[in-house]
């Protein structure tokens, strides 16, 4: 594998654990109906505005989302449809996973 191949695979993993947290997911969840403050963000999530702030940073970094100030406020939106895909494409994989689940424990009696 050379350097460019790697470099893609590095990218592609960065994406990957920014929004491999529960947080983050719903994060992204919330930014599906559009741009939100973090304060808005912190009340849905019931998490503290520093930790919130905290993944924002990660989500942003990797690419998923964009902040804009407004005013005394940095308000959030998803920086790509595609974002929505890859979260509506892992809602399916979880289905498969627990509809398999559910005919394992069928099977067990």
């Amino acid at each position: 594998m050379d350097n460019k191949e790697l470099d893609i695979y590095r990218m592609r993993a960065e994406v990957a654990q920014a929004i491999g947290h529960p947080i983050r997911m719903a994060i992204v969840d919330f930014l599906k109906g559009g741009e939100q403050c973090v304060c808005e963000i912190s009340k849905k999530l019931g998490s503290q505005r520093s930790n919130v702030s905290r993944h924002l940073a990660v989500l942003q970094n990797a690419g998923l989302i964009i902040g804009r100030k407004d005013g005394l406020w940095m308000r959030y939106s998803l920086q790509y449809g595609q974002v929505e895909v890859i979260v509506k494409n892992i809602d399916e994989i979880v289905k498969d996973k627990l509809t398999q689940d559910i005919e394992i424990l069928k099977r067990l009696g």
